[in-house]
């Protein structure tokens, strides 16, 4: 395990010696902003097309709430454990639980969100008559809670990839081209979901849509540099 873990740090400090010498990257301090797979890349979840939402309904398949495979930490677990009970008593969130044998699981030494059988996320409901979305977000809305404070990171940041290496900060995507060099074992789990290839017209660039995370961890000063660069260099963020 400590050889594993020895070579991935390896790995990812040589791709962030990398790149400071890539023209595709935009750096302000010690945050890197991949323009390929972060500003160009769009995503038009705000549209709900994964559940077949609005204008974007023909673009409805593979979504992250539906076919994603969720990586989780042990942090998370923690972090849910609080407030599961409440959360089951969410529509059907607890027969969910129940038939999946539990919330979350350990696979391959890592920690995974359970699936129904239908390859939802247990958290993933519908009111009925309405859209489904995780009763995690949304218990805790009702709570009046960040929803940070409960929620899975990477259901919170997803399709954002943040990599950090001492103080320095990747921002990238699910899916591209850094984030397969810097996690070649997950790459084959990501997938290419319609909502990440909108057509023409419709969807906002990943870090657009994703600014209020960006700006939540890594503070709206520090995040507010990054943007002004970018806009300098014409970037419609």
């Amino acid at each position: 395990m400590g050889k594993k873990v020895d070579d991935e740090d390896a790995r990812i400090e040589r791709l962030f010696k990398k790149l400071r010498k890539r023209k595709d990257i935009v750096r302000m301090g010690d945050v890197y902003v991949d323009v390929v797979g972060a500003v160009e890349r769009k995503i038009a979840c705000s549209d709900g097309i994964c559940m077949e939402h609005r204008r974007g309904r023909k673009l409805a398949g593979k979504t992250c709430c539906t076919t994603f495979r969720v990586p989780i930490e042990r942090e998370d677990v923690e972090k849910v454990a609080k407030v599961i009970d409440e959360v089951r008593k969410i529509r059907d969130v607890d027969d969910a639980i129940d038939r999946a044998g539990g919330w979350w699981k350990v696979d391959e030494d890592q920690l995974w969100l359970e699936d129904r059988p239908s390859g939802a996320c247990v958290f993933l409901s519908a009111p009925r008559g309405g859209r489904p979305w995780c009763t995690i977000h949304e218990w805790a809305v009702a709570a009046g809670e960040d929803f940070r404070d409960h929620k899975p990171e990477t259901c919170c940041l997803f399709p954002l990839y943040i990599l950090e290496c001492d103080h320095e900060v990747l921002v990238t995507s699910y899916g591209s081209d850094l984030f397969k060099q810097a996690d070649p074992d997950e790459a084959d789990q990501i997938k290419s979901f319609d909502c990440l290839h909108p057509p023409r017209g419709v969807g906002r660039p990943v870090i657009v849509e994703q600014e209020g995370e960006l700006r939540y961890r890594l503070g709206s000063k520090r995040w507010g540099k990054v943007l002004a660069k970018l806009r300098k260099l014409g970037h419609a963020v």
